[in-house]
């Protein structure tokens, strides 16, 4: 990667907390920034482990807070928030495909509504002390509702504005819809970061040779099942014990709600991680019922 090309984690609501991503930087350097899972108000208050993600002594990777952009006055809680922390920047989330979100104006649901997008960005461009970045889709139910979003982004100026080229209701399956994304380059002169299906080098390296515009990427789910997406060379069995090892010892030393909750998360982790695994070892791992069980199985798993 060139040293001007950036490159960013995205984030996994329930996976890529400050654990998943201070053993990993730890491990595989080379990530300019984690978005973290987005904090959210409810019921007029800030979520306490989304606090608890983003506190600064607790994280050694270097971070952007994401929040859910939701009514103005709850994104300018969260923002104030943020900056209370002594979080310069913050990334507006416009991206959630996930009904229970988007169907109440939040996530890419907000895409709908550019008016309300209006009015949360004038809301926050007098906030002093904080850069703002956006991570969107195309839209929510059609592809080309961001051509009513993008002229709005004058408002704010973001630092950079990351594009899912699905719509939100195609969640992570479908069709790319490339051509709109292609369109939307031609649109903005603001930076581009773009994110979706990105799963080696190759196809990175792809993505800068047919656009050129783009300023970097963001890889999630991709990330999550190959750590050293971006630092191939460092794809050990050695290193991904290491990662595993690092991970695992925080969430036990860490973790409240005892052995099953430990267990349910790096469950979850492994419906993303290392999907090359042999399948009797990942059925071993999602059936086991105790730590010392779950050990022996990724033992095996990771040879």
């Amino acid at each position: 990667m060139t040293k001007n090309f950036l490159i960013y984690a995205a984030p996994l609501q329930g996976i890529t907390g400050r654990i998943w991503r201070n053993a990993h930087s730890a491990v595989f350097p080379g990530i300019d920034a984690y978005i973290t899972p987005f904090l959210r108000v409810e019921h007029g208050t800030i979520r306490k482990n989304g606090l608890k993600d983003i506190t600064p002594e607790l994280n050694s990777a270097t971070i952007i807070p994401q929040i859910l952009a939701a009514s103005p006055g709850d994104t300018l809680q969260l923002a104030l928030k943020c900056r209370e922390l002594g979080y310069n920047e913050i990334s507006l989330n416009l991206g959630c495909p996930h009904p229970p979100i988007a169907l109440h104006h939040k996530g890419s649901g907000l895409l709908q509504y550019p008016n309300e997008i209006k009015l949360l960005f004038e809301r926050l461009c007098d906030v002093e002390g904080l850069k703002f970045s956006i991570k969107m889709r195309l839209g929510y139910v059609s592809a080309d509702e961001w051509r009513h979003v993008i002229p709005l982004f004058d408002i704010i100026n973001p630092s950079f504005v990351t594009v899912h080229p699905r719509v939100g209701r195609q969640l992570y399956s479908g069709d790319l819809h490339m051509k709109e994304f292609e369109l939307l380059l031609t649109q903005t002169s603001h930076k581009i970061i773009y994110n979706g299906d990105i799963r080696s080098l190759d196809d990175v390296n792809r993505l800068r040779e047919r656009y050129p515009r783009i300023s970097g990427v963001m890889a999630g789910r991709g990330l999550v099942a190959n750590p050293a997406l971006f630092c191939p060379t460092l794809s050990t069995r050695d290193n991904l014990r290491r990662f595993h090892s690092l991970l695992y010892n925080e969430l036990v030393s860490s973790m409240e709600g005892g052995e099953h909750q430990i267990l349910a998360h790096l469950k979850e982790l492994w419906h993303y991680f290392l999907p090359s695994t042999d399948r009797k070892a990942l059925k071993a791992i999602k059936k086991c019922n105790s730590l010392q069980k779950y050990n022996e199985a990724v033992n095996t798993a990771l040879g």
